[in-house]
């Protein structure tokens, strides 16, 4: 699963994936049928936070193919025809290896001596399934943060970062900020750049903008 985790460092929304991985790689050769449920898991995943990223409705008992059919359209909105046949295509796909994970379902439960050979998925099987899974979950990541990427969040608005802004409110812009005692007798006092950041981060903003706006005119 190392194409999808190098997708999941490069995309956070798509951290929750990383536990299905785990569970997917611990499991592939000791017991395919949890590897492959967490298989289709990861997948289920994957189309359910498109959809619902998307506001589109789907159902919480939705079958793998049903979700399938419902994520496709996300992308045909805004792509050409060829692409709604491959995304058509992955439909088909995840169908027919819902076949393969019936055989799997049926071996899990118990079956007569004489057909557990013919039944039982040799390692280069399990392999193909499970990396074909993989591969319907990668291009369903990639192409979805193509379509719609996420808007990378505002920097983090920090008093110690704006140290010769926070000087002129102090020095130049407003008097100290005294908070006192009844009677008359002072107790605290603060500097206008602390109340300011603290009481009103918005305001803070608005005059640290206009201040960037006096010094890059008085520097022309």
């Amino acid at each position: 699963m190392e194409r999808l985790r190098q997708l999941i460092k490069q995309y956070s929304r798509w951290k929750g994936l990383e536990e299905y991985c785990i569970r997917i790689d611990g499991y592939l050769t000791s017991d395919f049928s949890i590897a492959d449920e967490n298989a289709k898991a990861l997948l289920e995943s994957v189309c359910k936070t498109i959809l619902h990223e998307k506001e589109t409705e789907y159902g919480a008992n939705d079958s793998i193919q049903q979700l399938m059919t419902k994520t496709v359209p996300v992308f045909d909105a805004e792509h050409s025809n060829q692409l709604k046949q491959i995304t058509r295509g992955l439909v088909n796909i995840s169908q027919n290896l819902a076949e393969v994970r019936n055989t799997v379902a049926k071996v899990s439960h118990g079956q007569h001596v004489d057909a557990l050979g013919e039944e039982i998925l040799d390692a280069i099987t399990a392999a193909f399934l499970v990396n074909s899974t993989e591969s319907i979950a990668c291009f369903l990541i990639e192409f979805y943060e193509q379509v719609f990427p996420r808007k990378n969040p505002e920097p983090e608005l920090r008093l110690e970062d704006h140290q010769e802004f926070n000087d002129y409110l102090d020095e130049e812009a407003f008097e100290p900020v005294q908070v006192m005692r009844q009677g008359g007798e002072q107790a605290y006092e603060y500097n206008a750049s602390e109340v300011l950041f603290s009481v009103e981060p918005r305001a803070y903003l608005t005059e640290l903008t206009a201040f960037r706006e006096l010094v890059a005119g008085s520097d022309a």
